[in-house]
């Protein structure tokens, strides 16, 4: 199964890890991946097998932001090509 759908099919699944007070590291396809937090903002994100998944920037003004702050759990999927292709918000995957 490649990578992008098997986070789609688990999208719940691998929010719920995501989320954690702690992330934790995360097994795909018999591989670990370790969480890792952007320099400036500390934001979680992880990286599998060359596809981001970057948690949403509360302190945004945009709507996700906003939603973030409310407490919504959003997590941007982007491809290797550096593209956005969706999202993973409340542990469901919605398409760009």
């Amino acid at each position: 199964m490649n990578i992008i759908n098997h986070i789609i099919k688990n999208a719940e699944k691998f929010s719920q890890f995501f989320f954690q007070r702690r992330p934790i590291r995360i097994s795909v396809n018999n591989k670990l991946y370790m969480p890792l937090a952007t320099k400036r903002l500390k934001l979680i994100q992880y990286i599998i097998e060359g596809w981001t998944f970057l948690q949403q920037n509360p302190n945004k003004k945009s709507e996700y932001g906003k939603r973030a702050r409310q407490g919504h759990k959003i997590i941007w999927v982007i491809n290797p090509k550096g593209q956005y292709i969706g999202r993973i918000e409340d542990g469901k995957f919605y398409n760009k």
